[in-house]
């Protein structure tokens, strides 16, 4: 039965780690596929942002070239490229700031699944414990049962000693008798001759 404890929280404790260690590649994964998802929505809106300034820059350029101010076209260049450089600045620095996001997710996901595995592993010492506990227990009441058993036995075994003590001294007792009788009637019939 003991066995049969033990043998059963270990397969507790090993199904227990193996579900932990699923579920933290589940939130790997999901972590990764939200990573990626929240990548494509990123490059989809920087290519709109790229797109509108285009358009925006094409039509006050045509507007700046048919009103031939030279100095208009030079600003809408500049502006045009430095919005465009801005905007490639903060994609790069909103991509770097997924991926330190995506790091510390992995991060969060491993210190979590190492803390788990960490308490199975405590809850299963806890149970072997409190199984040897129990065993310890049980072998205590099993030799106070065996002890109590004994001591009957010697109860037992001394008042048979003494009833068969009893029993010798009567017998003897009425042997004496009976051979003082015997005696006393010999003695009798021998004083009678």
């Amino acid at each position: 039965e003991y066995a049969q404890k033990i043998e059963d929280a270990e397969r507790d404790l090993q199904d227990q780690i193996t579900d932990i260690h699923t579920d933290a590649r589940q939130a790997e994964a999901d972590a990764m596929a939200s990573y990626r998802e929240d990548q494509l929505r990123a490059e989809l809106e920087y290519q709109q942002k790229l797109r509108e300034l285009k358009e925006r820059f094409l039509m006050d350029l045509e507007d700046a070239l048919h009103a031939r101010d030279a100095r208009a076209v030079l600003r809408l260049i500049k502006e045009y490229n430095f919005a465009k450089q801005q905007a490639m600045e903060q994609k790069a620095l909103d991509d770097k700031l997924r991926k330190e996001k995506l790091a510390a997710d992995l991060k969060a996901i491993k210190v979590e699944e190492q803390r788990k595995v960490e308490a199975a592993n405590r809850e299963f010492q806890r149970k072997m414990e409190q199984l040897a506990i129990e065993k310890q227990r049980e072998i205590d009441e099993a030799n106070l049962a065996a002890e109590r058993k004994l001591e009957d036995l010697k109860l037992w075994n001394e008042r048979e000693m003494k009833e068969i003590q009893k029993h010798f001294e009567d017998k003897q007792t009425a042997l004496v008798d009976a051979y003082k009788l015997e005696y006393a009637a010999h003695e009798l019939y021998q004083g009678a001759i």
